[in-house]
């Protein structure tokens, strides 16, 4: 795929920062619910049983 003009080039970039955002957001959310839990200020990890 060929850019244009520059218009494209930013809206591209910023694209595909907003992807990388999004996937950090997502993991870290995923981490909070699986693997650590917020309790009384601390974190600590659950180990499975």
């Amino acid at each position: 795929m060929k850019i244009l003009n520059h218009k494209d080039a930013i809206n591209r970039r910023l694209y595909k920062g907003l992807i990388i955002v999004e996937t950090a957001i997502y993991r870290v959310f995923w981490l909070n619910r699986t693997v650590l839990r917020v309790g009384e200020g601390r974190f600590y990890v659950v180990k499975p049983s």
